[in-house]
């Protein structure tokens, strides 16, 4: 009764010979009422509705069709309009497995590595866009990323409805990682010591003492009456006094980039992994410009996220011009730069200079500092 019927309404001059009909045809029918008016009321599956039209119309009953019923009705009337509902059957389906599919990847702690060849690395561990969620074997992926790719020293995937999130930690290539083994403090750069706090080690400099770079502060060997010689990982703090030289240069006649005001915006979609273009030329308009690109992902009653991202690159157009500077517009400029410079600096004496030569503004400040100088250096024992 749930997916098409009908209601006739029979007149009520003639509800005996109706029945009677009904009867000698052998029609079925899901239910038959009396209405307040006294006429019969037929529900019917929509189908037997041509036969019960040639049974009534030979025996001369006055009958009404008065609506049809039930799921497929609503087809049946909008069957012009196919394709509006075959849409809309397609989207309730998608919203029903959305909860099974993968729509979407979000990719964080990459730096080095980008987004395109973490996906592709996920996908050639058997994961990405369209995964089936119940059938991943999580534990599975993770082996295969860290086994096949070198780049990468952790992972970890987690799905929270159709969007799966994957963190990474990638490895440091050309960087000595300092780990729990031993190690020594030594001094990163020359200075007079200030003071010493350690952690642990032996100290074997003393303060106002004056230190080279790389000269031994804190030592990761201990030897002690009581325990002999121990090995450790030295830790400390150790400040000392630092002389720098900072200079800033400015010429007078500078190339610039200079926006020109003009700009333009080009959108497109992008369903799963293929991209549609909504701009009539995608193609880049200027020969010197930034260029900003904003994604967003499409959401269903602001809950269901879909795999749908909207896409918009702007474009702004800039042009060089040369620009020369007045002497104080160079001052300034070289002072401004200054002032950066020494914003995380701990400094105890100043002194600056500045002079022009082949129109250019040199400015040298001279820095006497307080900085921790400690340095850790592994310790090799064989």
């Amino acid at each position: 009764m749930i997916f098409h019927n009908v209601l006739i309404e029979v007149v009520k001059s003639n509800k005996t010979s109706a029945l009677d009909v009904i009867l000698k045809e052998n029609l079925s029918y899901y239910r038959i009422n009396k209405s307040k008016n006294g006429c019969i009321l037929l529900l019917i599956p929509y189908k037997l509705l041509k036969k019960y039209k040639i049974a009534f119309d030979k025996y001369g009953i006055e009958y009404i069709v008065r609506k049809e019923s039930g799921i497929l009705s609503v087809f049946h009337k909008n069957r012009a309009r196919i394709g509006l509902l075959l849409g809309a059957l397609v989207l309730i389906l998608g919203v029903y497995f959305s909860s099974k599919i993968v729509w979407r990847v979000e990719i964080d702690g990459n730096s080095r590595l980008s987004d395109a060849e973490v996906l592709s690395i996920l996908e050639k561990s058997g994961f990405g866009i369209g995964s089936y969620i119940p059938r991943i074997d999580y534990d599975q992926v993770h082996n295969e990323i860290l086994i096949n790719c070198d780049d990468i020293s952790w992972v970890s995937l987690n799905i929270n409805g159709n969007v799966a999130r994957v963190e990474i930690k990638e490895t440091l290539h050309g960087k000595e990682v300092i780990d729990e083994s031993y190690s020594n403090i030594v001094a990163s750069t020359d200075g007079q010591i200030l003071d010493i706090k350690v952690s642990d080690g032996k100290k074997v400099v003393n303060t106002h003492s004056t230190v080279k770079k790389g000269d031994l502060l804190i030592s990761g060997v201990v030897d002690s009456q009581s325990e002999g010689v121990r090995y450790c990982r030295a830790e400390g703090e150790v400040l000392a006094y630092v002389n720098k030289t900072i200079q800033i240069e400015i010429p007078r006649k500078e190339t610039k980039k200079i926006y020109t005001g003009k700009a333009y915006t080009q959108k497109k979609v992008k369903i799963f992994s293929k991209a549609i273009n909504f701009s009539l030329n995608y193609n880049n308009y200027y020969k010197n410009c930034d260029k900003i690109e904003n994604k967003e992902y499409a959401m269903l009653f602001s809950k269901i996220s879909l795999p749908i991202e909207l896409q918009t690159i702007s474009y702004y157009e800039y042009e060089f011009k040369e620009i020369t500077y007045s002497n104080d517009e160079m001052v300034n400029m070289a002072f401004s730069q200054l002032e950066n410079e020494l914003k995380t600096l701990n400094i105890v004496t100043k002194d600056v200079e500045t002079s022009y030569s082949d129109g250019i503004l040199s400015l040298v400040c001279q820095l006497t500092c307080i900085e921790n100088i400690a340095q850790e250096v592994k310790i090799n024992i064989k």
